[in-house]
């Protein structure tokens, strides 16, 4: 965006917001909110923003498992029960797993062996989708998928210079076989609306279209001080895709696929 369309976004003068971008004014509290605003900073970036300025930060973040969240809880909980027989997830913005719905827990059951997994720490979709002893084994297509994801955590990290980005990052690129390339931001990789991702185990394949991080639905959540209340926040993009859930065949001795849709939410700033 150029100075001037900031500025009339902003409905400022040119002059003024060319001071205060050498340095000549020092932003005040509401200039730093409204530039904030109006260049559409994810609220943690806001609170950066206005620490760097000398303001005290405005928004503060509360854990999905605090007593003043059990109202959002119970809003994914419902949302998640919605998407059944569908699987579903709800990812914080390192990509942790912080809710799945039934449908979700058969299909890791499925590929996923508990003490294997468990031993790897918090589940993290990344990470899950990376390991030798997690789904890398299953994922037909790895090489793709495992190229797109780790463009979608270097633009993470070249967005937020977050220090846990940077920790996931580190470990996906340390782990076997991943190629020395996507140590690099690749600026020319695909950003289309879905990525493909093909399972498979034993007879049992599943193919699922996973929503791609440019662009995709995602739900923030963050409760700000004043007014003390928690903000929700939806994203531009396509969502909703095609995923297979899990049916008992004829005879209950094996599994089917079928076409359904499998949302995943993820709950960032």
């Amino acid at each position: 965006m150029s100075q001037l369309a900031l500025a009339i976004e902003a409905e400022i003068w040119t002059r003024h917001l060319s001071f205060l971008e050498t340095g000549r004014t020092q932003p005040s509290r509401g200039m730093v909110q409204l530039l904030a605003r109006v260049l559409e900073v994810p609220l943690r970036g806001r609170n950066e923003l206005l620490t760097a300025a000398g303001y005290a930060p405005v928004y503060r973040e509360t854990g999905l498992d605090a007593p003043e969240m059990a109202q959002v809880k119970q809003a994914l909980g419902f949302m998640l029960r919605q998407q059944e027989p569908c699987p579903a997830m709800v990812l914080d913005r390192h990509w942790n797993i912080l809710m799945t719905n039934e449908a979700m827990r058969r299909v890791m059951g499925l590929f996923l062996d508990p003490a294997a997994t468990a031993a790897l720490g918090t589940p993290n979709a990344m990470r899950l989708s990376y390991h030798p002893q997690a789904l890398r084994p299953y994922i037909v297509n790895w090489e793709a998928t495992a190229a797109a994801f780790i463009q979608w955590l270097h633009r993470d990290l070249l967005r937020t210079g977050d220090a846990e980005t940077r920790r996931l990052l580190d470990e996906l690129l340390s782990y076997p076989d991943v190629p020395r390339q996507w140590q690099l931001l690749d600026l020319d990789a695909s950003t289309a609306p879905f990525l493909a991702i093909e399972l498979k185990k034993g007879d049992v394949r599943l193919q699922l279209l996973h929503p791609a991080r440019q662009p995709r639905h995602a739900l923030r959540h963050h409760a700000a001080r004043a007014p003390d209340r928690v903000l929700l926040r939806r994203r531009r993009g396509d969502g909703g895709c095609a995923t297979p859930a899990l049916m008992p065949s004829g005879n209950g001795a094996s599994l089917r696929t079928r076409r359904a849709r499998w949302i995943a939410l993820r709950s960032r700033d």
